[in-house]
């Protein structure tokens, strides 16, 4: 069930447009929009902490669909408004006189929408709805913010257990105990879901035997969702930068591309196979060299195994034993440090019932991190531990879900967008940040930019056990992040639920199937493999973000392009990075709600014409060109905060009193 408390941060960015906008809507609104204004901060105040007071789950449910449809509902009727009025403003003269009649008309059907949706407002205020200060409640959250800034995450990249587990597979890939084979072989780890077969493999991989026997090392994911291209990709990364003359090539040329790169002794693991038919599509790509090549699978399917290897039994990994599943709680929990005493009877309790499980070990840690002296809550945690661990396949959700119902109602939305990126993706967490902040989900707070509350945001996450560092920068930072797949199956599940925003997999070219259900979608995610598809041209009335990320690019008809603009007239978020563009599309400019825009082109200017969308706060911008010029007079556009490229680039002088906060 989704919480009510992120709906505060709805009712806050419809406020931020409001008041951004108020010259556009004009004075006759004025009124009206102030006091709608002051209906939504009651109402936010008071939702905050909903759930400490309100047991009753099928109230909180009623209510948080009716709050949900009144916000959409106003957050339509203004963001339509001001399309139009934006419009009517880059009119010419003669142009603004036709339209006059249909602009008052316009304005008042936005009076009587905003009159109904303030008396809903108002019905829900006079519920018994606790009233809660929000200035006092922000100024904990930063004074707590800058403490924890301050104490980052002990050890966040060390890999806790598997001792014995890493010296048996170093063993079986290696054969120091007996005469080592020179044909290639496939070794297999097996195991049920969240046991730590992918931990298991990186921590193999790294290790300095490993570097000593093998030339070449590449860590390929394949999951249930894949394409063969996409794997041959990833591998060749590890060799060369991938250009568009390979992701052109078909998927047959790709596996011989592979194989001419795999010239030295190699070691390939495929994490996450699935099924036999994947093996087989990709085991042409593995030459056997006869120099002691190998190919380590994971699997959480033991037929697969046997099918990868027909002679050699799979290693079976267990569980953690009792000793190691403290030290991964209490790394956790403690940063290494030791449990106090008298939390010990609640932390052999809670262990007991984790299983071993590291999965379970870990996302529970997380529930008990930011109440690691409470005894209260560790009684709470050891007496409900029985009711989500258990040794099954049910365990994963079970777990996360009630990690998911212990985040703080500002994290519940950032946390589930991890779901839009496609699964094993490596995210560069500057990017994730100003997605997060275009989005709406980082809150304006007194003493802190947008860009540091949400990296703060970021490194809660991480703490809580939810993301994993993939990468740091020299100052410690995170530099990249990435997501457990049973993580991300969950945020994507769960953002459905909420109406976070909607993944589009599967395409059925004969319908346009896949879309029927983005009417009322906030978000749309594409899969790359399903970006030719884009020429059925899907609506979305009210959609506000449309993204697809992917490791490879592609170049469509620029007809199939021009569709975004008139399908999604309302576009906050445009992130078609996948998507290479011979020239700006013109169409855009008529994205007057645009706050981020990233695309990749081959063009050399970027339009003067760009400087007109006002509400622009990001660009990114990758070209496979060593310069570009930008004409857009970036100064006058007053909410940009950020400007990415990779090459040279060229920009009009201006004042930088105009950019930033």
């Amino acid at each position: 069930m989704a919480d009510i408390p992120a709906l505060a941060i709805l009712l806050g960015n419809m406020m931020e447009t409001i008041s951004y906008n108020t010259d556009l809507i004009g004075r006759a609104m004025s009124n009206d929009l102030k006091g709608l204004c002051d209906d939504l901060a009651v109402l936010k105040a008071s939702i905050k902490h909903y759930p400490e007071w309100q047991k009753d789950k099928g109230a909180i449910k009623n209510l948080e669909n009716e709050i949900r449809d009144v916000v959409f509902e106003a957050e339509n009727a203004i963001d339509t408004y001001i399309l139009h009025a934006s419009n009517q403003r880059h009119r010419g003269f003669l142009a603004r006189a036709f339209h006059t009649t249909e602009s008052a008309s316009v304005l008042r059907s936005l009076g009587k929408r905003i009159a109904q949706v303030r008396a809903q407002v108002q019905n829900i205020q006079r519920s018994d709805l606790p009233s809660i200060g929000l200035d006092a409640l922000q100024f904990d959250e930063i004074s707590y913010m800058r403490t924890k800034k301050q104490t980052p995450l002990f050890g966040a990249d060390k890999v806790i257990g598997f001792v014995d587990s890493a010296k048996d597979v170093i063993e079986l890939l290696t054969g120091r105990s007996q005469r080592q084979s020179d044909q290639l072989e496939v070794i297999s780890i097996v195991g049920m879901p969240g046991i730590g077969k992918t931990t298991l493999a990186r921590k193999v991989l790294s290790d300095p035997m490993i570097d000593y026997e093998f030339f070449t090392k590449v860590f390929v994911h394949v999951s249930q969702d894949w394409e063969r291209k996409d794997v041959f990709l990833s591998i060749l990364t590890s060799f060369t930068r991938i250009d568009e003359a390979m992701n052109r090539m078909s998927d047959d040329a790709l596996a011989d591309e592979v194989r001419q790169r795999l010239k030295y002794k190699y070691l390939i693991v495929i994490d996450d196979l699935w099924s036999n038919d994947a093996w087989d599509k990709l085991k042409s790509a593995f030459p056997d060299n006869k120099k002691g090549s190998r190919v380590l699978i994971t699997t959480r399917n033991v037929a697969v195994a046997h099918y990868a290897n027909t002679k050699n039994e799979p290693y079976y990994l267990g569980f953690l034993s009792p000793e190691e599943s403290r030290e991964l709680l209490r790394y956790k929990v403690f940063d290494g440090n030791n449990c106090p005493e008298e939390l010990q009877a609640y932390e052999a309790k809670i262990l007991d019932r984790c299983a071993g499980l590291p999965l379970a070990i870990v996302v529970v840690a997380g529930i008990l991190r930011n109440n690691s002296k409470a005894t209260h809550w560790w009684m709470s945690v050891a007496e409900n531990v029985h009711d989500y661990v258990a040794k099954n396949d049910e365990l994963g959700n079970d777990v996360i879900r009630r990690s998911y119902n212990h985040l703080p109602y500002n994290l519940k939305p950032c946390f589930l967008y991890f779901g839009v990126f496609p699964e094993y993706f490596e995210i560069p967490a500057w990017k994730l940040i100003r997605l997060w902040i275009s989005e709406g989900f980082i809150e304006h707070q007194r003493f802190m930019n947008m860009e540091d509350v949400a990296e703060f945001y970021l490194q809660e996450l991480v703490d809580r056990s939810l993301v994993m560092i993939g990468q740091k920068r020299s100052d410690g930072r995170i530099k990249t992040c990435r997501m457990n797949n049973m993580l991300q199956d969950f945020c994507k599940k769960q953002a459905v639920e909420e109406n976070i925003f909607r993944e589009i997999k599967r395409f059925d070219e004969s319908t346009s199937a896949p879309y029927s259900s983005s009417h009322n979608a906030r978000r749309l995610c594409i899969h790359p493999h399903n970006l030719e598809h884009i020429k059925v041209k899907p609506t979305g009335d009210y959609v506000r973000s449309f993204l697809s990320f992917a490791k490879e690019q592609i170049q469509l008809p620029q007809e199939h392009i021009s569709f975004i603009p008139k399908a999604f007239k309302l576009l906050k978020v445009l992130d078609i990075g996948s998507i290479i563009f011979s020239r700006f599309p013109a169409e855009f400019f008529y994205l007057l709600l645009l706050k981020y825009i990233a695309i990749s082109c081959h063009f050399k200017v970027f339009p003067g014409k760009l400087s007109t969308l006002l509400n622009l706060q990001t660009i990114i911008i990758d070209t496979s060109l060593r310069a570009l010029e930008i004409k857009a007079d970036i100064w006058k556009m007053p909410q940009l905060r950020h400007l990415h490229t990779n090459c040279s680039t060229s920009i009009p002088k201006g004042n930088w009193a105009f950019v930033g906060d």
